[in-house]
C-alpha cells in the first residue's frame, strides 16, 4: 500500500496505497511530502474497527515498512504520521489490506475460553498462547497442541475445528482451535456434632452463604478456588453451638477460602440453665427435682424446660414471707419452668431483733444503731447524710426487694414518697428505679407493711381528717380502684391518733394500729378486721405505754417473729420498748430501755 505524506509544515497527510503481498506480510510505503522531519511514526489496527497502536518508528526520508507479525486471512489497517522536536504532524488517511498466506502455508489461530487460565504452545514452534495466538505453518504439517493450565486452574478440552478435539491438528487449510479452562473446584463438608451431656442431646443445623450447604440435609457442596464460603452454625431451641473445629474456629460465623478440600464441623450441646435460690432470713429451701437444698446447695444446673417445684422449711420460730424474683409469689411451694437461667429470692423472718435508729430533720442526717442500743460514733453505728429535710417524715423499707432496711422520707406538703431504690443510700436521682412517687396527699401519714402476707412489703397512708386508711396492694406505688386492686378502710382511729402497724400475731402479716397521744393509748388491730371493735373485742388495746409528747416505735424487739409496741422521747433521746409484749412498761430490767438522738430526732426501726 502506498502513502502520500504533505509537507510537515502542513500538518496534513494524503494516504496513496496499495497491497504487496508476501509469505505472511504486509508492504506499506508512501509519498514523503515532509522537508523538516525526523522520522516517521507507523500506527497498526485490526480491522477496519479496532483500536490502533504504534508498531514502528522510522527514520527521516524513509517511505515504506514491511509488517512481518501479521496473520495471514486477516485485515490490519495502517496510518501515518511525520514527526520532529516540534511535535508530530497529523495522521494520514487510513489504509487496510487482508494479509494473504504465500503459496504453500496456512494459519493455526487460537482461542482460550472459561473462567480459569493457562497456556497453550505448539510443536513445531509457531504458537505460544500466552502472548502469540495464531502462527503459520507449511501446508500440511501436522501440529501438536499442549494446553498447560495454571495453579488453581485445570484444562477442560478442546473445541473449534473437530481436527482440533485430540490437540493434533493437520493443517491442510488454515484452522483455528478453542481451549478451555475453568477454575478447580474444591469440596467443603460440614460435621454436626450433637453432643451427649448430662443437659440431654444438643442439635443444630449449619447453612453457607453462597447457597449450597444446608446441613441437616446437605452437608457438604463444591465450589470454585478461591471462593470464600461463609459458614453459619444456628442452634436448635434448647441447644447452644459450643464451637468449630476443623476448617473453623471460635464461636461466630466462619469464612472458608476455597483453596483445597476442606472439613469444618459445628458442635451442638443441650442448652444448661441454671436455678439459683437466695434466701433472706432464717430457713432453707429443697426441690423437685433434687439439686436445691439451701441450706448447703443454692443452685443447679438443668435442660431448659424442666419444672422444677421450690418447697420452702422456716427455722423453729421463723416465719416463711414469701417469694420474689423469678415468677414465684405466695407463701407455699412454688413451681418454676426453667426455659432460661432464674434467680428467686425466699424471705424467711430474719429472727434477730430489730434496731433503732434517729432522722435529724435540721440537717438531713440518719443515725442508726448496731445493735447495742448505745451510741457508738459513725465508726460503729451508720451516719448517713443528706437524706431529707425539715418538715419530712422518715420511713424504712425493703425498697430493692430484699430484707434489709433501707432509707427514705415520705413530704407530707405534696405527699411524695422518696426512697433509697438501688440501695446507695443516698438521694441521687432515679435513674436505676423508681425512686419518687406520690401515694396520698398532703397532711396524710405514710405506713409500710405486708398487707397480704407474701412477703412483699408495700406503702399505704393513714389521713387523719378522716380515720382513713389506704393501702397499695398491687406495688405500683399508685392509688387504684379500692377493693380491685387496692384496699380502702375507714374509721380506725381519731383525728389526732398516730398510726402504727406491725405484725402483731407473728403470722407474718402487717396489720394496723394507733397511739393516742394526749393518753398514751394503744388500739392494735389484732384480728386484722381493720375495724375498732367495741370495748376493744378482737383487738389488743393498751391503756397507757408512753407520755404526752413521746412518738411510738414497734419492733420485734426480741427477734420472736412479733412486733411489740414502744415510744421515743424526742425531749431526752430514751427508748422505752415493752420487750415481753404485754403491753406495760415493767422497768428497764424486765423491759427494754435505750438512750440514742437527741431533742428533735424523729425515730426509725428496721434491720440495717
Amino acid at each position: 500500500m502506498r502513502l502520500k505524506i504533505m509537507p510537515f509544515a502542513l500538518g496534513f497527510i494524503i494516504l496513496m496505497w496499495s497491497t504487496v503481498a508476501s509469505a505472511a506480510q504486509l508492504t506499506l510505503t508512501w509519498a514523503d511530502n515532509s522537508t523538516n522531519e525526523d522520522g516517521f511514526k507507523v500506527e497498526r489496527a485490526t480491522g477496519s474497527s479496532g483500536t490502533f497502536a504504534q508498531v514502528i518508528t522510522v527514520g527521516p526520508n524513509i517511505t515504506s515498512y514491511t509488517d512481518t507479525t501479521v496473520v495471514a486471512g486477516t485485515q490490519y489497517c495502517y496510518r501515518v504520521r511525520a514527526y520532529n522536536v516540534a511535535g508530530d504532524s497529523s495522521y494520514s488517511n487510513a489504509a487496510c489490506g487482508t494479509a494473504q498466506s504465500a503459496p504453500g502455508t496456512v494459519g493455526l489461530s487460537i482461542t482460550k475460553s472459561g473462567n480459569g487460565s493457562g497456556t497453550v504452545t505448539s510443536a513445531p514452534s509457531g504458537v505460544n498462547c500466552g502472548t502469540t495466538c495464531n502462527g503459520s505453518f507449511t501446508t500440511g504439517k501436522v501440529v501438536a497442541l499442549t494446553a498447560t493450565a495454571a495453579s488453581g486452574s485445570t484444562f477442560t478440552g478442546w473445541s473449534g475445528d473437530s481436527d482440533c478435539s485430540d490437540g493434533s491438528v493437520t493443517l491442510t487449510v488454515s484452522k483455528s482451535c478453542t481451549a478451555t479452562f475453568q477454575l478447580q473446584t474444591f469440596t467443603l463438608s460440614v460435621n454436626v456434632v450433637k453432643t451427649v451431656t448430662t443437659a440431654g442431646t444438643g442439635n443444630g443445623s449449619v447453612t453457607s452463604a453462597p447457597s449450597g450447604i444446608s446441613c441437616g440435609t446437605d452437608c457438604s457442596e463444591a465450589y470454585s478456588n478461591g471462593a470464600s464460603v461463609t459458614l453459619t452454625a444456628t442452634p436448635a431451641t434448647g441447644s447452644t453451638f459450643t464451637g468449630w473445629s476443623g476448617a473453623c474456629t471460635g464461636t461466630g460465623t466462619c469464612a472458608v477460602s476455597m483453596n483445597s478440600n476442606k472439613t469444618a464441623t459445628a458442635t451442638f450441646a443441650a442448652q444448661s440453665v441454671s436455678l439459683v435460690v437466695s434466701k433472706h432470713g432464717k430457713g432453707k429451701v429443697s426441690s423437685t427435682p433434687a439439686g436445691i437444698d439451701c441450706g448447703s446447695s443454692c443452685s443447679m444446673s438443668s435442660t431448659s424446660g424442666t419444672s422444677v417445684t421450690l418447697t420452702p422449711v422456716p427455722d423453729a420460730g421463723a416465719t416463711f414471707l414469701g417469694w420474689s424474683g423469678g415468677g414465684c409469689s405466695g407463701v407455699g411451694s412454688c413451681t418454676v419452668t426453667l426455659g432460661a437461667s432464674i434467680s428467686v429470692t425466699a424471705n424467711f423472718t430474719a429472727n434477730t431483733p430489730a434496731m433503732i435508729g434517729v432522722f435529724r430533720p435540721s440537717t438531713g442526717e440518719w443515725f442508726l444503731d448496731n445493735g447495742n442500743g448505745a451510741w457508738d460514733g459513725c465508726n460503729t453505728d451508720s451516719c448517713l447524710s443528706n437524706f431529707g429535710d425539715q418538715g419530712d417524715v422518715p420511713i424504712v423499707g425493703p425498697w430493692n426487694g430484699g430484707l434489709q432496711s433501707l432509707p427514705g422520707v415520705f413530704d407530707r406538703r405534696t405527699a411524695t414518697w422518696y426512697v433509697d431504690a438501688n440501695g446507695n443510700s443516698a438521694l441521687d436521682g432515679c435513674e436505676l428505679s423508681t425512686c419518687a412517687f406520690v401515694f396520698g396527699q398532703a397532711g396524710d401519714k405514710p405506713v409500710v407493711g405486708d398487707w397480704t402476707g407474701t412477703g412483699q412489703k408495700r406503702i399505704g397512708i393513714f389521713r387523719p381528717s378522716t380515720h382513713s386508711w389506704y393501702f397499695d396492694l398491687n406495688g405500683n406505688e399508685t392509688l387504684d380502684k379500692c377493693k380491685r386492686t387496692d384496699l380502702c378502710k375507714k374509721s380506725f382511729g381519731l383525728a389526732g391518733d398516730i398510726p402504727v402497724v406491725g405484725d402483731w400475731s407473728g403470722t407474718g402479716k402487717t396489720k394496723i394500729g394507733v397511739f393516742r397521744p394526749t393518753t398514751g393509748q394503744w388500739i392494735l388491730d389484732l384480728n386484722g378486721d381493720i375495724k375498732m371493735g367495741k370495748r376493744c373485742s378482737g383487738d389488743f388495746c393498751v391503756s397507757s405505754f408512753g407520755q404526752a409528747g413521746d412518738l411510738p416505735v414497734v419492733g420485734d424487739w426480741d427477734g420472736s417473729g412479733t412486733d411489740n409496741i414502744g415510744v421515743f422521747r424526742p425531749s431526752t433521746g430514751d427508748w422505752l420498748l415493752d420487750l415481753n409484749g404485754n403491753g406495760v412498761f415493767e422497768g428497764c430490767v424486765v423491759d427494754l430501755c435505750y438512750n440514742f438522738g437527741q431533742q428533735g430526732d424523729l425515730p426509725v426501726v428496721g434491720s440495717w
